[in-house]
C-alpha cells in the first residue's frame, strides 16, 4: 500500500488534475463538427428549398402596406422583353425548370410554375411566371381555357407591358371571346406605338371588329395596318375582301393592284388568283382593255384555266374581237367535260362565225356538232 500511495507533491498534482476533469465533465460535450454558438452565422438555405430571393422576397421598405413597385427603369414604354430578361429566375430555379421541360414532365412543370407564381411578391416576376404557365398549358397540355386565365391574370398584374396584353388578347381571340379580345386590343392600341408591332395590332383589331360585324371599323383598322406596313399581305387581302362584300369595286381594284405588286413570279398560283380577280372586276366595271390584259396574263401562266377563258370570251365580244372570241369558245368546248356546256359553247361559236365573221359553212358544222352532243 505504501508503494502506491501518492506523495504530498504528487497528491497536489493529482488534485489539480481531478479538478480539471471535474470541470470538463460539467461542460456539455461537443463533437468535432459542431460549431460553437459564438461562430454561428445566418442559416444557409436547405438543399432543394427555394431561397427568399427565388420566392421574390424583398427587404422591408417604407411602403410596407403594398407590394413593391416594378424594378427601376422606364417600364412605361412596355419593354416586356427587357423586363423578362431582368427578372430571369436564379440559376438553381432555372435549372429545375429546364430539367422538367427536358423530361417533358409538363404536369409537374405546371405545378412548379403555379407554386412559384403564388409565392412571388413581385408583380413583374409573377406575370412572367404566369405567361410561362399559360404557354405550357396551351401548347403542351392543350388546355387553352386555363392558359387564358393565366394570361388574363398576368395582364392584370403588368398592364403596362405591351407583350403581356398582346398574349392575353391573342388567346381571347383564339377562344372567340371577341368582346374581351376587343377590349385588350384596344388597350394595346392606345399604347406607345414604338413598343409593339403597330401594323399587326391594327390587323388583329380589324379581325375582331369584322367578326363582331363592324365592317366599317374593321376596314379602318385594316387601312391603319397597311399605312403602318404597306406590304402587310393579310391586311391587304382582308381589305379587298371587305371592299367586295361592301360592293366597292374601286377600292377592291386598288388594293388588289397593291397586293399583286408584292407577289413574285415564284408564287404563280397566287399571282394567277389575283389576276383573275382583277380581270373579273375590270370586266364588271366595263374596263375591257384592263380586263383583257389581266386575263391574257393568266393564260400565259395557265393555258387551260376555264375561268380565265370564260371571262376572256366575254371580254373579246365586248371589244368586238369576234375571231378571238370564236377561238376561245372552241378551246373551251374541247376541254370541258359537261356535254350541255360543250353543246352551248359550240352553238355560241356558230353564232359568232355566222353573224359576225360571215363563215356560214363553219357555223353549220358547229351547229351539227352541237346537235350530235
Amino acid at each position: 500500500l505504501e508503494s502506491i500511495s501518492p506523495t504530498s507533491e504528487s497528491s497536489e498534482e493529482s488534485a489539480t488534475a481531478a479538478a480539471a476533469v471535474t470541470a470538463a465533465d460539467d461542460e456539455p460535450e461537443t463533437s468535432e463538427d459542431e460549431v460553437p454558438p459564438a461562430q454561428i452565422v445566418a442559416d444557409e438555405p436547405v438543399a432543394g428549398e427555394p431561397s427568399a430571393e427565388e420566392h421574390g422576397a424583398e427587404e422591408p421598405s417604407a411602403n410596407a402596406d403594398g407590394p413593391e413597385p416594378h424594378p427601376a427603369g422606364d417600364t412605361s414604354t412596355g419593354d416586356w422583353d427587357q423586363h423578362r430578361h431582368q427578372t430571369k429566375p436564379l440559376p438553381r430555379l432555372a435549372d429545375a425548370m429546364e430539367e422538367l421541360a427536358a423530361a417533358e414532365a409538363w404536369p409537374q412543370l405546371v405545378g412548379e410554375l403555379r407554386a412559384r407564381a403564388f409565392a412571388s411578391r413581385d408583380p413583374g416576376e409573377k406575370a412572367r411566371l404566369l405567361l410561362e404557365l399559360g404557354d405550357v398549358l396551351e401548347n403542351r397540355l392543350d388546355r387553352p381555357d386555363e392558359a387564358f386565365e393565366s394570361y388574363e391574370e398576368a395582364a392584370r398584374l403588368a398592364p403596362e407591358f405591351a407583350g403581356v396584353l398582346q398574349r392575353a388578347a391573342d388567346a381571347a381571340f383564339r377562344l372567340q371571346h371577341l368582346r374581351r379580345a376587343r377590349e385588350l386590343y384596344d388597350a394595346l392600341w392606345r399604347r406607345n406605338p414604338s413598343t409593339m408591332d403597330r401594323a399587326e395590332v391594327a390587323y388583329r383589331r380589324g379581325e375582331v371588329y369584322e367578326a363582331l360585324g363592324y365592317e366599317a371599323t374593321a376596314n379602318h383598322c385594316y387601312a391603319e395596318a397597311i399605312t403602318s406596313q404597306p406590304d402587310h399581305r393579310a391586311a391587304l387581302e382582308a381589305r379587298a375582301r371587305l371592299a367586295l362584300y361592301r360592293d366597292d369595286p374601286g377600292t377592291a381594284i386598288d388594293v388588289l393592284l397593291q397586293l399583286s405588286r408584292q407577289v413574285t413570279a415564284e408564287e404563280p398560283q397566287r399571282l394567277t388568283e389575283l389576276r383573275l380577280a382583277l380581270g373579273e372586276l375590270y370586266l364588271a366595271q366595263g374596263q375591257y382593255g384592263s380586263a383583257k390584259e389581266k386575263l391574257e396574263a393568266v393564260l400565259a401562266l395557265d393555258q387551260r384555266s376555264d375561268k380565265a377563258l370564260r371571262l376572256l370570251l366575254a371580254v373579246y365580244e365586248q371589244l368586238g374581237e369576234h375571231r378571238s372570241a370564236a377561238d376561245v369558245a372552241e378551246q373551251l368546248a374541247f376541254q370541258l367535260q359537261d356535254p350541255l356546256l360543250r353543246a352551248s359553247l359550240l352553238h355560241h361559236r356558230a353564232m359568232l362565225l355566222g353573224r359576225h365573221l360571215g363563215d356560214e359553212e363553219e357555223a353549220i358544222n358547229c351547229l351539227l356538232k352541237a346537235y350530235d352532243i
